[in-house]
């Protein structure tokens, strides 16, 4: 384990799908023996969009419990756990959006814009910075600025969630599934001398009622 300080950079994701920050072992996970998690600007608001306007029910109630959590250790001491210290950027990017490649309205790019801006305060940070995300387009962008990206390990993941058509949909499948069983088949046999012949198999359609003579 490096004896160093590593910044590492939140992105919306790692609160929504992976377990709540201070269950995770940072140190072990990143190698080094102090951590700074940083949280960006872009990273409330959308922690605070999801929790109010996301369609899935799961989804508003970990961005609830994410917020509840950063609120928790704002107020308290801001460790998060041993070794593991919280900080909240209150400023948002200012930077060359064009000349940086980026482009202010998307929040990965903002997320990237952070982390540059927090480099040219602190040039120390530029071989101890990386960002957790499990985000490929976010991975591709940091690449193209030198960013170190971390991908958390799977045991920290939490259940997929599936949206409201994916879970009707499977709740339809179950329903088929389940009218198709609850029709009998049945098997023909026939006795020869002592022996017992399968002669034939019979599965039974379902049939709609005749409507009432008038």
């Amino acid at each position: 384990m490096e004896d160093k300080t590593c910044y590492c950079f939140l992105d919306t994701n790692t609160f929504l799908h992976y377990q709540t920050i201070t269950d995770i072992n940072w140190t072990e996970e990143l190698g080094v023996n102090q951590i700074v998690l940083v949280v960006c600007p872009t990273v409330i608001r959308e922690l605070n969009n999801k929790k109010d306007s996301d369609n899935r029910d799961k989804i508003r109630e970990r961005a609830r419990n994410a917020i509840s959590k950063i609120r928790e250790i704002k107020s308290g001491t801001k460790i998060v756990r041993p070794d593991v210290e919280l900080l909240l950027l209150a400023d948002e990017p200012t930077v060359d959006w064009q000349k940086e490649g980026l482009d202010e309205k998307i929040e990965d790019d903002r997320i990237i814009a952070s982390i540059i801006c927090e480099q040219r305060k602190n040039p120390t940070l530029k071989d101890n910075s990386v960002i957790v995300s499990s985000d490929l387009g976010l991975e591709i962008k940091a690449d193209r600025k030198d960013i170190k990206l971390h991908l958390l390990s799977e045991k920290y993941l939490l259940p997929d969630i599936k949206s409201p058509e994916e879970e009707e949909l499977n709740e339809l499948r179950k329903e088929i599934a389940l009218l198709k069983n609850s029709l009998p088949k049945l098997d023909l046999s026939l006795l020869i001398g002592e022996k017992l012949s399968k002669f034939g198999h019979f599965s039974l359609q379902k049939y709609n009622p005749l409507s009432p003579m008038q």
